[in-house]
């Protein structure tokens, strides 16, 4: 179990949907995702072999990461405002 800050603020970002379809989203999240992440992680840094090379092309899929997961928080974001504003649940 984590105690950060990261797992509550994930969790309470969901778009309003049916209690089916948030355990589902739920799962991805926390188990596909996760294990994605790690993996991805994992195969980058046994491609950079060391340190240096770790810094120098580890951080080429670290800003392509950020900047979709910027766009992808944008678009949710108007989305979570327009389902809340109309009273939708997924």
């Amino acid at each position: 179990t984590t105690f950060s800050i990261n797992d509550p603020a994930k969790e309470i970002l969901y778009i309003p949907t049916s209690h089916t379809v948030k355990l589902k989203a739920k799962f991805w999240i926390d188990v596909v995702g996760a294990r994605m992440a790690k993996a991805i992680g994992s195969i980058i840094t046994q491609y950079a072999g060391n340190a240096d090379r770790i810094q120098k092309y580890g951080s080429i899929p670290s800003i392509f990461t950020s900047a979709l997961l910027l766009g992808v928080s944008i678009a949710v974001g108007g989305q979570f405002d327009f389902l809340v504003r109309n009273k939708t649940i997924v």
